[in-house]
């Protein structure tokens, strides 16, 4: 027994999230998405006040970059972020990490990744 109303575009929508990735193949869009995210760790990489967290070998490379500016509290880079400049990312407090990470997707472009290494270095560069 179900209470309440039935979400009919949400199962609806997930029929199409699904044929979507089918068309594409989850494969092709693992690829992008982890090429966005190493196009990301690259540029970010060689600032002395950033310290990457994620793994620099791309076979175990995901679509997520965690990384931490020296000396800041990186907990409230998300607000800057997303509040000048809306852009979200999330700041991990879990085991006092003060860290920060970036997930990419299908949906972002390379200059979308751009824009976003050059708020990350300027916000280091502070």
């Amino acid at each position: 027994m179900e209470y309440g109303t039935r979400s009919f575009s949400t199962a609806t929508d997930l029929d199409e999230s699904i044929s979507f990735i089918t068309k594409i193949g989850i494969e092709r869009i693992f690829e992008r998405c982890r090429k966005l995210a190493c196009h990301f760790r690259d540029g970010i990489s060689s600032h002395p006040k950033i310290e990457v967290l994620s793994p620099e070998n791309e076979k175990y490379a995901s679509a997520i970059v965690t990384f931490r500016i020296k000396s800041k509290d990186n907990l409230s880079v998300p607000y800057i972020l997303l509040h000048k400049h809306r852009t979200s990312i999330r700041g991990i407090h879990e085991n006092d990490l003060n860290a920060l990470r970036a997930s990419f997707h299908i949906q972002n472009s390379l200059k979308e990744v751009d824009d976003l290494i050059a708020l990350i270095l300027s916000i280091a560069s502070e």
